[in-house]
């Protein structure tokens, strides 16, 4: 690892920086979502792939329905995704300056996690947007929905991590 030569490299050709930060997202896509919302470990074990689509839907859903007023016009929105793909880069940026080697096809050691800072700037450019898909259900009954979406999560995520650290606990669940 050189970030002398990396940034260099950079400098005098951000066409194909960028094209590496594409090819690295498009490739490292579900990594990136799983380690964003949880891989236990070191990063080695995955859960169920249908406890990801949970969290992220169940999230989604509960954000989706509150009824507030926010009163963001285009130029903010447009604003704030503008700020996080600048951090979004920066990231990326970083990791491939000190650990991606020269001239490699994806960039090293970017974890879903590293997004965490910044994805309340991505979810409020497109929070209370004019498109919907409010349930009527959860705007009703949010305090159970809020509820039934954490214990259900925290039954599957604890079931699944006690099955990865302790096997023999397996045979009891």
């Amino acid at each position: 690892v050189d970030p002398n030569a990396q940034l260099w490299g950079v400098i005098k050709n951000p066409v194909n920086f960028l094209y590496v930060v594409f090819h690295s997202l498009y490739k490292n896509f579900f990594f990136y979502f799983e380690t964003f919302f949880l891989k236990p470990g070191w990063v080695n074990t995955s859960l169920p792939d249908l406890l990801y689509i949970f969290m992220a839907g169940g999230m989604t859903l509960i954000l989706r329905s509150k009824e507030e007023i926010v009163s963001l016009n285009t130029r903010q929105r447009l604003l704030l995704l503008g700020v996080f793909f600048a951090q979004l880069l920066l990231v990326f940026l970083s990791m491939y300056l000190v650990w991606t080697k020269v001239g490699a096809e994806r960039i090293a050691g970017v974890q879903g996690r590293y997004f965490l800072a910044i994805m309340p700037l991505f979810i409020f450019s497109f929070y209370k947007s004019k498109f919907s898909f409010r349930s009527e259900w959860i705007k009703n009954n949010i305090s159970i929905a809020l509820v039934v979406f954490l214990f259900v999560t925290f039954i599957f995520v604890f079931i699944n991590i006690a099955q990865l650290y302790y096997k023999g606990l397996s045979n009891y669940l």
